[in-house]
């Protein structure tokens, strides 16, 4: 992967503002739609059960293409089939690693809609969880999730900055950004 890796243990203003703690932060810039799911890839390389991928960012920037790839490196049998699941709130694959539960929050005016169908449960069902635009229900995401913000940064090109508070974020950050240098 072509990407640039920068490692700051201190949140930035904006971070600090939307989620209002410190953690660990981290940035790579993707070149492509493959390096995107090149990425969800290695996150899920490293990815252990419980894991919850909050994924914030504009339409099209990529959140879905990164769960495809999250699909791909929990060797889902079929991770052509990930789409955004916008109209159905929940899909789940499974018959990989762990089971990977891929939630849409655009559509929803509330967290207690997630609550309804057992989001918190499924949290904690040890899969790995994917929510796209966690940042409309923020107050249901577990605080030690890995929050994703994906935004263009011209042409294919995207920005994605990584946030997390809980410990097991950090050995996923210097893994991910280890992979990145040398290529792949």
């Amino acid at each position: 992967m072509a990407g640039v890796g920068r490692l700051n243990r201190s949140a930035t203003s904006t971070w600090r503002e939307r989620f209002g703690t410190d953690g660990m932060e981290w940035e790579v810039t993707v070149h492509s739609v493959s390096e995107t799911r090149e990425l969800g890839r290695k996150i899920a390389y490293h990815a252990r059960p419980g894991l919850v991928v909050a994924l914030v960012g504009p339409l099209g920037a990529g959140k879905t293409v990164l769960v495809r790839g999250l699909a791909e490196g929990l060797e889902v049998p079929d991770p052509s089939v990930v789409s955004s699941p916008t109209f159905v709130l929940l899909q789940v694959y499974e018959g990989g690693k762990l089971p990977l539960y891929h939630f849409d929050a655009y559509r929803l005016h509330s967290p207690d809609q997630l609550r309804e169908i057992g989001a918190e449960e499924i949290f904690e069902s040890g899969g790995v969880c994917a929510v796209e635009w966690a940042d409309r229900v923020a107050e249901i995401i577990p605080p030690e999730a890995l929050w994703v913000e994906l935004s263009y940064a011209g042409d294919e090109r995207r920005r994605v900055r990584f946030r997390g508070t809980h410990p097991g974020v950090e050995p996923l950050a210097a893994a991910v950004i280890g992979s990145n240098s040398g290529g792949s």
